[in-house]
């Protein structure tokens, strides 16, 4: 007998990992992070700690850029 599906859900969400469910789905991570603010938007401080990416690349890459300016 097939499963519910709700039954279906659980069962793959117990057997599947985030990537691969993402590109059967054909959706990316920043779909995931618009669909989903409000809850990252509640948890930002325990992100922050954990991805420790608090930081702006873009900033990061003009200072390198400007840096190898100054040695030419």
């Amino acid at each position: 007998m097939p499963l519910t599906k709700e039954q279906f859900l659980y069962r793959l969400a117990a057997l599947t990992d985030p990537p691969f469910l993402c590109e059967i789905m054909n959706i990316e991570t920043e779909d995931i992070i618009e669909r989903f603010s409000d809850l990252i938007e509640d948890n930002i401080e325990e992100l922050r700690d954990i991805f420790d990416i608090d930081i702006d690349l873009e900033e990061v890459y003009n200072s390198k850029y400007t840096e190898v300016e100054d040695f030419e």
